[in-house]
This record gives C-alpha cells, sequence and structure tokens, in this order.
C-alpha cells in the first residue's frame, strides 16, 4: 500500500483535463525564465551590430529584469481581475511584441524598449503559476507541486545560454 507521501513521482505529471499539470506549470514558469539568458552568447554581436560597447549592451538584461520586477507587482491584480487565461493570453502577446521588437530594432535604444516589453510580459508566468498552483493544489499536494517548481525552474536559466549559443551559431544573431 502506497502512503500519501510515497505518490509516485508518474501521478504528478498526470494530465488533468479541468486544471493545469505541474509539467505545464513549469514548462510555463521554466520557458519564461529562459529569456532571461537565452540572449547572452549573442550580446558581442549585438554590440557590434549596434556600435556599442559592451557594457551599454549588458544594460539590456538589467532592463530586462527591472521590467520582470516592475510588472510583478502589477500583474496579480490584473490576474485577479481579468481572469487567468485573458492574462496568460495578453502577457503572451506582450512577450511577443517584445520579442518582434528586438528582432526589428534598428538602434540600441528601440533593442531596450523591446527588452523591457519583454520583461513585462514574461514576468506575469511567474504570478500566473504560482496563482494557478494555489488554486488547484490543497494541502500536501501543494507542497509538493511548491517543491517540485522549486527544484526545477532554477536549472531552466542555466539552459539560456546553451540553446542561446546553438540559436546564435546556426542564425547569427
Amino acid at each position: 500500500m502506497e502512503s500519501k507521501i510515497g505518490v509516485s513521482f508518474i501521478n504528478i505529471f498526470k494530465k488533468n483535463l479541468k486544471s493545469p499539470s505541474l509539467l505545464t506549470l513549469v514548462l510555463v514558469i521554466g520557458l519564461s525564465r529562459l529569456s532571461d539568458t537565452i540572449i547572452l552568447p549573442a550580446l558581442p554581436q549585438i554590440s557590434l551590430d549596434f556600435g556599442v560597447s559592451a557594457n551599454v549592451v549588458q544594460l539590456s538584461l538589467s532592463v530586462y529584469l527591472t521590467a520582470v520586477c516592475l510588472a510583478f507587482l502589477v500583474w496579480g491584480y490584473l490576474i485577479d481581475q481579468f481572469g487567468r487565461r485573458s492574462a496568460f493570453i495578453a502577457s503572451s502577446i506582450i512577450f511577443l511584441g517584445g520579442s518582434l521588437l528586438c528582432f526589428i530594432s534598428w538602434s540600441y535604444e528601440i533593442f531596450f524598449i523591446g527588452r523591457f516589453v519583454q520583461g513585462i510580459g514574461s514576468s506575469a508566468a511567474s504570478v500566473l503559476v504560482q496563482t494557478l498552483a494555489r488554486d488547484v493544489y490543497h494541502g500536501e499536494k501543494r507542497a509538493r507541486v511548491y517543491a517540485t517548481m522549486g527544484m526545477l525552474v532554477p536549472l531552466v536559466p542555466a539552459l539560456g545560454p546553451f540553446f542561446g549559443g546553438i540559436i546564435d551559431e546556426v542564425f547569427h544573431y
């Protein structure tokens, strides 16, 4: 007989049509955090393309993280006011808009604006995932979900430079 604590790791990832699985939650927040570091291998090329120093281009990381932190303060309210699905769609559109702006940027100022917009969109994932986990899971299961996310999500930014390096090599930024 299996105790509640001994629930298999696989069972945590079972799909439930009424609620997001743990895997879905980890992917949403993980992909959001991937954007924190995926840009690192391209920074030298971005510096050359815009004709600015490496120090100036590195500010794009600060701009991005500042936007993430500032937007944290607002997303919780917006998620409660407009719903989880609407907030997820809106934040995804905001992030994609920022990504598009970075892609078409003709100056480092526009690139910085794009990174700021990306940060605003990206930050919703953390708030949204915490809210969904709180809504869906209760008691001991919620504790396991938070613990699992706490173990897996911090690993994702470490993968960013790896994937960013591949993208930089294949597509030349």
